[in-house]
Protein backbone atom coordinates (compact mmCIF):
# COMPACT_ATOMS: atom_id res chain seq x y z
CA UNK A 1 0.00 0.00 0.00
CA UNK A 2 1.33 3.42 -0.95
CA UNK A 3 2.07 5.65 2.02
CA UNK A 4 1.06 9.29 1.69
CA UNK A 5 3.94 11.73 1.71
CA UNK A 6 4.37 13.63 4.94
CA UNK A 7 4.24 17.43 4.75
CA UNK A 8 7.52 19.32 4.97
CA UNK A 9 7.41 21.25 8.21
CA UNK A 10 9.84 24.20 8.40
CA UNK A 11 10.06 23.92 12.19
CA UNK A 12 10.42 21.22 14.80
CA UNK A 13 6.90 20.02 15.74
CA UNK A 14 6.20 20.26 19.45
CA UNK A 15 3.59 18.42 21.48
CA UNK A 16 0.49 20.56 21.73
CA UNK A 17 0.56 20.15 25.50
CA UNK A 18 3.86 22.03 25.67
CA UNK A 19 2.92 25.03 23.57
CA UNK A 20 0.08 27.50 23.21
CA UNK A 21 -2.47 27.37 20.41
CA UNK A 22 -2.82 29.91 17.63
CA UNK A 23 -5.96 30.68 15.68
CA UNK A 24 -4.82 32.37 12.48
CA UNK A 25 -7.20 34.56 10.48
CA UNK A 26 -6.36 35.93 7.02
CA UNK A 27 -3.38 33.61 7.26
CA UNK A 28 -2.01 34.22 3.77
CA UNK A 29 1.03 32.00 3.29
CA UNK A 30 1.76 31.87 7.01
CA UNK A 31 4.29 34.62 7.74
CA UNK A 32 2.92 35.33 11.21
CA UNK A 33 2.48 31.65 11.96
CA UNK A 34 5.92 30.54 10.81
CA UNK A 35 7.64 33.15 12.95
CA UNK A 36 5.57 32.17 15.98
CA UNK A 37 6.40 28.50 15.43
CA UNK A 38 10.10 29.33 15.20
CA UNK A 39 9.88 31.13 18.54
CA UNK A 40 9.04 27.76 20.11
CA UNK A 41 6.02 28.93 22.11
CA UNK A 42 3.05 28.38 19.77
CA UNK A 43 1.46 25.86 17.42
CA UNK A 44 -1.19 26.65 14.81
CA UNK A 45 -4.45 24.91 15.63
CA UNK A 46 -6.75 26.54 13.08
CA UNK A 47 -5.98 28.72 10.05
CA UNK A 48 -8.52 30.70 8.04
CA UNK A 49 -7.63 31.89 4.54
CA UNK A 50 -9.91 32.57 1.57
CA UNK A 51 -7.47 32.22 -1.36
CA UNK A 52 -7.02 28.57 -2.45
CA UNK A 53 -3.43 29.24 -3.54
CA UNK A 54 -2.50 30.47 -0.06
CA UNK A 55 -4.45 27.66 1.62
CA UNK A 56 -2.39 25.15 -0.35
CA UNK A 57 0.78 26.66 1.11
CA UNK A 58 -0.28 26.73 4.74
CA UNK A 59 -1.90 23.29 4.51
CA UNK A 60 1.33 21.73 3.30
CA UNK A 61 3.83 23.62 5.42
CA UNK A 62 1.92 23.44 8.69
CA UNK A 63 0.54 19.94 8.28
CA UNK A 64 -3.05 21.21 8.29
CA UNK A 65 -5.79 19.24 6.57
CA UNK A 66 -7.38 21.06 3.65
CA UNK A 67 -11.09 21.60 4.28
CA UNK A 68 -10.89 21.17 8.04
CA UNK A 69 -8.01 22.89 9.79
CA UNK A 70 -7.38 25.27 6.88
CA UNK A 71 -10.71 27.08 6.69
CA UNK A 72 -11.80 29.91 4.44
CA UNK A 73 -14.24 32.79 4.83
CA UNK A 74 -14.54 34.52 8.22
CA UNK A 75 -17.98 35.81 7.19
CA UNK A 76 -19.28 32.25 6.86
CA UNK A 77 -22.11 31.42 9.27
CA UNK A 78 -19.99 28.64 10.78
CA UNK A 79 -17.09 30.94 11.69
CA UNK A 80 -18.01 31.74 15.29
CA UNK A 81 -18.95 28.16 16.12
CA UNK A 82 -15.72 26.72 14.74
CA UNK A 83 -13.41 28.80 16.90
CA UNK A 84 -11.81 26.81 19.75
CA UNK A 85 -13.19 27.46 23.20
CA UNK A 86 -9.78 28.49 24.48
CA UNK A 87 -7.45 30.57 22.32
CA UNK A 88 -3.98 31.49 23.52
CA UNK A 89 -3.26 33.81 20.57
CA UNK A 90 -5.41 35.03 17.69
CA UNK A 91 -3.51 36.47 14.73
CA UNK A 92 -4.93 38.53 11.89
CA UNK A 93 -2.88 40.08 9.12
CA UNK A 94 -6.16 41.46 7.84
CA UNK A 95 -6.66 42.70 4.25
CA UNK A 96 -4.95 45.99 3.42
CA UNK A 97 -6.60 46.86 0.09
CA UNK A 98 -8.87 49.53 1.57
CA UNK A 99 -6.13 50.98 3.80
CA UNK A 100 -3.22 51.05 1.39
CA UNK A 101 -2.01 54.23 -0.27
CA UNK A 102 -1.90 52.28 -3.52
CA UNK A 103 -5.30 50.68 -2.99
CA UNK A 104 -8.90 51.86 -3.10
CA UNK A 105 -8.54 53.88 0.14
CA UNK A 106 -12.08 53.07 1.17
CA UNK A 107 -10.87 52.91 4.75
CA UNK A 108 -11.87 50.60 7.57
CA UNK A 109 -15.45 50.52 6.25
CA UNK A 110 -14.25 48.94 2.99
CA UNK A 111 -15.44 45.48 2.06
CA UNK A 112 -12.00 43.90 2.50
CA UNK A 113 -10.24 45.74 5.34
CA UNK A 114 -13.52 46.05 7.22
CA UNK A 115 -13.50 42.28 7.79
CA UNK A 116 -11.45 42.89 10.94
CA UNK A 117 -14.51 44.59 12.46
CA UNK A 118 -16.54 41.45 11.76
CA UNK A 119 -13.91 39.47 13.63
CA UNK A 120 -14.01 41.85 16.60
CA UNK A 121 -17.81 41.62 16.61
CA UNK A 122 -17.50 37.85 16.78
CA UNK A 123 -15.15 38.10 19.74
CA UNK A 124 -17.49 40.55 21.47
CA UNK A 125 -20.28 37.98 21.28
CA UNK A 126 -18.17 35.44 23.18
CA UNK A 127 -18.04 35.36 26.99
CA UNK A 128 -15.11 37.45 28.21
CA UNK A 129 -13.44 34.32 29.62
CA UNK A 130 -13.42 32.72 26.16
CA UNK A 131 -11.92 35.63 24.27
CA UNK A 132 -8.32 35.11 23.16
CA UNK A 133 -5.67 35.69 25.79
CA UNK A 134 -3.59 37.65 23.27
CA UNK A 135 -4.14 39.26 19.86
CA UNK A 136 -1.57 40.01 17.14
CA UNK A 137 -2.74 42.15 14.21
CA UNK A 138 -0.82 43.53 11.22
CA UNK A 139 -1.51 45.97 8.39
CA UNK A 140 0.07 48.67 6.21
CA UNK A 141 1.70 51.76 7.70
CA UNK A 142 -0.67 54.05 5.78
CA UNK A 143 -3.38 52.87 8.15
CA UNK A 144 -2.09 55.53 10.54
CA UNK A 145 -3.05 58.31 8.15
CA UNK A 146 -5.98 57.28 5.97
CA UNK A 147 -9.23 59.05 6.73
CA UNK A 148 -7.66 61.18 9.43
CA UNK A 149 -6.68 58.08 11.40
CA UNK A 150 -10.22 56.70 11.46
CA UNK A 151 -9.13 53.07 11.06
CA UNK A 152 -6.72 53.32 13.97
CA UNK A 153 -9.27 55.02 16.16
CA UNK A 154 -11.98 52.44 15.48
CA UNK A 155 -9.83 49.32 15.83
CA UNK A 156 -8.11 50.51 19.01
CA UNK A 157 -11.38 51.67 20.57
CA UNK A 158 -12.92 48.29 19.87
CA UNK A 159 -9.97 46.52 21.50
CA UNK A 160 -10.40 48.63 24.62
CA UNK A 161 -14.15 47.91 24.68
CA UNK A 162 -13.39 44.18 24.46
CA UNK A 163 -11.28 44.45 27.60
CA UNK A 164 -7.81 44.49 26.07
CA UNK A 165 -4.71 46.44 26.94
CA UNK A 166 -2.83 47.18 23.73
CA UNK A 167 0.29 48.55 22.15
CA UNK A 168 1.01 49.17 18.50
CA UNK A 169 4.18 50.03 16.63
CA UNK A 170 5.28 50.70 13.08
CA UNK A 171 8.14 48.31 12.32
CA UNK A 172 10.65 48.13 9.47
CA UNK A 173 11.54 44.62 8.27
CA UNK A 174 15.16 45.74 7.79
CA UNK A 175 15.58 45.98 11.55
CA UNK A 176 15.06 42.21 11.76
CA UNK A 177 17.99 41.25 9.54
CA UNK A 178 16.33 41.08 6.12
CA UNK A 179 17.45 43.47 3.33
CA UNK A 180 13.96 44.75 2.57
CA UNK A 181 12.73 48.19 3.62
CA UNK A 182 9.16 47.33 4.58
CA UNK A 183 7.18 49.35 7.12
CA UNK A 184 4.05 47.82 8.64
CA UNK A 185 1.89 48.42 11.71
CA UNK A 186 1.75 45.65 14.32
CA UNK A 187 -0.73 45.52 17.20
CA UNK A 188 -0.32 43.37 20.31
CA UNK A 189 -3.13 43.16 22.86
CA UNK A 190 -3.93 41.13 25.97
CA UNK A 191 -6.69 41.13 28.54
CA UNK A 192 -6.39 43.97 31.04
CA UNK A 193 -4.38 42.84 34.05
CA UNK A 194 -3.09 39.66 32.37
CA UNK A 195 0.09 41.00 30.81
CA UNK A 196 1.83 44.05 29.40
CA UNK A 197 1.83 44.40 25.60
CA UNK A 198 4.54 47.04 25.90
CA UNK A 199 6.92 44.34 27.19
CA UNK A 200 6.37 42.49 23.90
CA UNK A 201 6.28 45.22 21.28
CA UNK A 202 7.98 48.31 22.70
CA UNK A 203 10.80 47.32 25.06
CA UNK A 204 13.41 46.78 22.33
CA UNK A 205 14.54 50.01 20.69
CA UNK A 206 17.63 50.75 18.63
CA UNK A 207 18.93 53.50 16.38
CA UNK A 208 18.39 53.36 12.62
CA UNK A 209 21.78 53.09 10.89
CA UNK A 210 22.96 55.92 8.68
CA UNK A 211 22.57 55.10 4.99
CA UNK A 212 25.61 56.02 2.86
CA UNK A 213 25.12 58.16 -0.22
CA UNK A 214 26.40 57.51 -3.71
CA UNK A 215 26.33 54.48 -6.03
CA UNK A 216 26.80 51.62 -3.60
CA UNK A 217 26.91 48.93 -6.29
CA UNK A 218 30.25 50.34 -7.44
CA UNK A 219 31.59 49.53 -3.98
CA UNK A 220 30.26 45.97 -3.79
CA UNK A 221 26.85 46.78 -2.22
CA UNK A 222 23.67 45.71 -4.03
CA UNK A 223 21.03 48.45 -4.25
CA UNK A 224 17.34 48.13 -5.11
CA UNK A 225 14.78 50.51 -6.59
CA UNK A 226 11.37 50.48 -8.23
CA UNK A 227 11.51 50.94 -11.99
CA UNK A 228 7.74 51.57 -12.06
CA UNK A 229 8.38 54.94 -10.41
CA UNK A 230 10.54 57.80 -11.66
CA UNK A 231 8.51 61.02 -11.48
CA UNK A 232 8.09 61.44 -7.74
CA UNK A 233 10.33 58.77 -6.29
CA UNK A 234 12.43 55.70 -6.98
CA UNK A 235 12.05 53.81 -3.71
CA UNK A 236 15.84 53.68 -3.61
CA UNK A 237 17.36 51.18 -1.19
CA UNK A 238 21.02 50.96 -0.17
CA UNK A 239 21.80 47.31 0.60
CA UNK A 240 18.10 46.52 0.41
CA UNK A 241 15.11 46.49 -1.88
CA UNK A 242 12.06 48.68 -1.34
CA UNK A 243 8.93 46.97 -0.02
CA UNK A 244 7.91 44.05 -2.21
CA UNK A 245 4.56 44.51 -3.93
CA UNK A 246 1.89 41.96 -4.69
CA UNK A 247 1.65 43.17 -8.28
CA UNK A 248 -1.37 44.38 -10.20
CA UNK A 249 -4.97 43.39 -9.62
CA UNK A 250 -4.58 40.75 -12.34
CA UNK A 251 -1.46 39.32 -10.67
CA UNK A 252 1.10 40.76 -13.08
CA UNK A 253 4.35 40.65 -11.07
CA UNK A 254 6.08 43.92 -10.27
CA UNK A 255 9.47 43.00 -8.79
CA UNK A 256 11.95 45.77 -7.99
CA UNK A 257 15.16 46.27 -9.94
CA UNK A 258 18.53 45.60 -8.37
CA UNK A 259 21.88 47.11 -9.31
CA UNK A 260 24.14 44.20 -8.41
CA UNK A 261 27.92 44.65 -8.12
CA UNK A 262 28.63 41.75 -10.49
CA UNK A 263 25.32 40.82 -12.16
CA UNK A 264 24.41 44.31 -13.34
CA UNK A 265 20.82 45.57 -13.61
CA UNK A 266 18.66 42.57 -12.71
CA UNK A 267 15.35 41.67 -11.10
CA UNK A 268 14.94 39.18 -8.23
CA UNK A 269 13.38 35.79 -8.82
CA UNK A 270 10.28 34.65 -6.95
CA UNK A 271 12.59 32.52 -4.76
CA UNK A 272 14.61 35.65 -3.95
CA UNK A 273 11.37 37.38 -2.99
CA UNK A 274 10.44 34.51 -0.67
CA UNK A 275 13.83 34.80 1.02
CA UNK A 276 13.44 38.58 1.30
CA UNK A 277 10.32 37.92 3.39
CA UNK A 278 12.07 35.33 5.56
CA UNK A 279 10.59 32.17 4.00
CA UNK A 280 12.48 29.19 2.64
CA UNK A 281 13.05 29.42 -1.09
CA UNK A 282 10.23 27.59 -2.85
CA UNK A 283 7.75 28.21 -0.02
CA UNK A 284 4.93 29.15 -2.43
CA UNK A 285 5.39 26.28 -4.90
CA UNK A 286 2.26 24.53 -3.52
CA UNK A 287 0.25 27.44 -4.98
CA UNK A 288 1.08 26.44 -8.55
CA UNK A 289 -1.93 24.81 -10.17
CA UNK A 290 -4.29 25.92 -7.40
CA UNK A 291 -7.22 28.22 -8.22
CA UNK A 292 -6.37 31.00 -10.65
CA UNK A 293 -2.60 30.85 -10.38
CA UNK A 294 -1.99 32.34 -13.86
CA UNK A 295 1.06 30.18 -14.59
CA UNK A 296 2.65 30.87 -11.24
CA UNK A 297 2.12 34.64 -11.23
CA UNK A 298 0.00 34.33 -8.11
CA UNK A 299 3.15 33.47 -6.17
CA UNK A 300 4.31 37.09 -6.44
CA UNK A 301 0.95 38.29 -5.15
CA UNK A 302 1.14 35.94 -2.18
CA UNK A 303 4.71 36.89 -1.27
CA UNK A 304 4.15 40.63 -1.77
CA UNK A 305 1.21 40.56 0.65
CA UNK A 306 2.85 38.32 3.25
CA UNK A 307 4.07 39.23 6.73
CA UNK A 308 7.86 39.20 7.16
CA UNK A 309 8.68 36.07 9.15
CA UNK A 310 11.42 37.38 11.50
CA UNK A 311 9.14 40.15 12.75
CA UNK A 312 6.63 37.64 14.10
CA UNK A 313 9.48 35.44 15.35
CA UNK A 314 10.64 38.40 17.46
CA UNK A 315 7.08 38.94 18.74
CA UNK A 316 6.88 35.26 19.65
CA UNK A 317 10.22 35.43 21.44
CA UNK A 318 9.07 38.43 23.48
CA UNK A 319 5.77 36.75 24.30
CA UNK A 320 7.80 33.82 25.62
CA UNK A 321 10.25 36.07 27.46
CA UNK A 322 8.97 39.64 27.86
CA UNK A 323 11.41 42.48 28.47
CA UNK A 324 10.29 44.92 31.14
CA UNK A 325 9.24 48.21 29.59
CA UNK A 326 11.68 50.89 30.82
CA UNK A 327 10.36 53.36 33.37
CA UNK A 328 12.32 56.14 31.68
CA UNK A 329 10.31 55.73 28.50
CA UNK A 330 7.03 55.68 30.39
CA UNK A 331 7.95 59.17 31.56
CA UNK A 332 8.48 60.26 27.95
CA UNK A 333 5.00 59.17 26.83
CA UNK A 334 2.79 62.04 25.66
CA UNK A 335 -0.92 62.49 24.91
CA UNK A 336 -1.90 61.66 21.33
CA UNK A 337 -2.56 64.90 19.47
CA UNK A 338 -5.87 64.93 17.63
CA UNK A 339 -5.94 62.55 14.68
CA UNK A 340 -2.15 62.28 14.36
CA UNK A 341 -1.36 58.69 15.26
CA UNK A 342 2.32 58.35 16.19
CA UNK A 343 4.76 55.62 15.19
CA UNK A 344 4.06 53.82 18.47
CA UNK A 345 1.44 54.11 21.23
CA UNK A 346 -0.07 52.14 24.09
CA UNK A 347 -2.97 51.88 26.49
CA UNK A 348 -2.59 49.45 29.37
CA UNK A 349 -5.27 50.63 31.83
CA UNK A 350 -8.98 50.85 30.96
CA UNK A 351 -9.49 54.19 32.68
CA UNK A 352 -6.29 55.88 31.43
CA UNK A 353 -6.13 57.36 27.95
CA UNK A 354 -3.82 56.09 25.23
CA UNK A 355 -0.45 57.81 24.93
CA UNK A 356 2.12 58.29 22.18
CA UNK A 357 5.29 56.32 22.82
CA UNK A 358 8.84 57.43 21.92
CA UNK A 359 9.99 54.24 20.15
CA UNK A 360 11.17 54.34 16.53
CA UNK A 361 10.43 51.73 13.87
CA UNK A 362 13.87 50.10 14.27
CA UNK A 363 13.75 47.95 17.44
CA UNK A 364 16.78 45.66 17.00
CA UNK A 365 20.50 46.19 16.59
CA UNK A 366 22.88 43.49 15.37
CA UNK A 367 23.69 42.23 18.87
CA UNK A 368 20.03 41.79 19.82
CA UNK A 369 19.29 40.05 16.53
CA UNK A 370 22.14 37.64 17.17
CA UNK A 371 20.87 36.94 20.68
CA UNK A 372 17.42 36.14 19.30
CA UNK A 373 18.77 33.93 16.53
CA UNK A 374 17.79 36.31 13.74
CA UNK A 375 20.60 36.31 11.15
CA UNK A 376 21.65 39.58 9.53
CA UNK A 377 22.21 39.28 5.78
CA UNK A 378 23.21 41.87 3.25
CA UNK A 379 21.29 41.97 -0.02
CA UNK A 380 24.34 40.57 -1.83
CA UNK A 381 24.59 37.67 0.64
CA UNK A 382 20.90 36.83 0.38
CA UNK A 383 21.00 36.84 -3.42
CA UNK A 384 24.11 34.63 -3.39
CA UNK A 385 22.03 31.89 -1.75
CA UNK A 386 19.93 31.62 -4.90
CA UNK A 387 20.52 31.45 -8.62
CA UNK A 388 23.47 33.16 -10.28
CA UNK A 389 21.53 33.92 -13.47
CA UNK A 390 18.77 36.39 -12.65
CA UNK A 391 16.73 38.02 -15.42
CA UNK A 392 17.93 41.43 -16.47
CA UNK A 393 15.53 44.35 -16.26
CA UNK A 394 13.85 44.40 -19.65
CA UNK A 395 14.79 46.98 -22.25
CA UNK A 396 11.25 48.37 -22.24
CA UNK A 397 11.17 48.75 -18.46
CA UNK A 398 14.65 50.30 -18.43
CA UNK A 399 13.83 52.79 -21.19
CA UNK A 400 10.55 53.82 -19.58
CA UNK A 401 12.12 54.40 -16.19
CA UNK A 402 15.10 56.27 -17.66
CA UNK A 403 12.79 58.66 -19.54
CA UNK A 404 10.74 59.42 -16.45
CA UNK A 405 13.80 59.73 -14.24
CA UNK A 406 15.65 62.15 -16.56
CA UNK A 407 12.55 64.38 -16.79
CA UNK A 408 12.34 64.56 -13.01
CA UNK A 409 14.59 66.37 -10.57
CA UNK A 410 14.95 63.37 -8.29
CA UNK A 411 18.29 63.23 -6.44
CA UNK A 412 19.43 66.37 -8.31
CA UNK A 413 20.06 68.20 -5.03
CA UNK A 414 20.31 65.41 -2.48
CA UNK A 415 22.73 62.98 -4.20
CA UNK A 416 24.00 64.10 -7.58
CA UNK A 417 26.65 61.37 -7.70
CA UNK A 418 23.97 58.70 -7.33
CA UNK A 419 21.74 60.35 -9.94
CA UNK A 420 24.51 60.48 -12.53
CA UNK A 421 25.65 56.93 -11.82
CA UNK A 422 22.10 55.58 -12.03
CA UNK A 423 21.55 57.24 -15.41
CA UNK A 424 24.86 55.79 -16.58
CA UNK A 425 23.83 52.29 -15.45
CA UNK A 426 20.45 52.54 -17.19
CA UNK A 427 22.04 53.77 -20.42
CA UNK A 428 24.57 50.94 -20.19
CA UNK A 429 21.74 48.41 -19.94
CA UNK A 430 20.09 49.84 -23.07
CA UNK A 431 23.40 49.82 -24.94
CA UNK A 432 23.71 46.06 -24.35
CA UNK A 433 20.70 45.41 -26.62
CA UNK A 434 22.04 47.61 -29.38
CA UNK A 435 25.43 45.88 -29.69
Amino acid sequence: MEVAAQPHLPFEPRPETSSRNVVSLFAGIGGLELGLHRSGLYHTEVAWELMPEARACISQHFGLKEGSDALADVTDSSFAGRLPERISLLTAGFPCQDLSQAGKTAGISGARSGLILHVLDTLAARPAANRPDWLLLENVAFMRHIGGGEAMRIVLSRLTELGYAWAYRQLDTQSFGLPQRRKRIYFVACKFGHGDPRAVLLSDDAKRPTVPSGPGWKNGVACGFYWTEGNRGVGWGYDCVPALKGGSTVQIPSPPAILHPTEGLVTPTIEDAEALQGFDRGWTRPAIGQGDDRNGRMRWYLVGNAVSVPVSQWVGARLAKPVTYPEARIGRARPIEGDRWPTAAWRVEPDVAAVASPECDWPLDVQTRDALGLPTRSLTELLAEGTSSRPMLSRRATAGFLTRFERSSLLAKTDTELREALIEALEGRLAMDSE
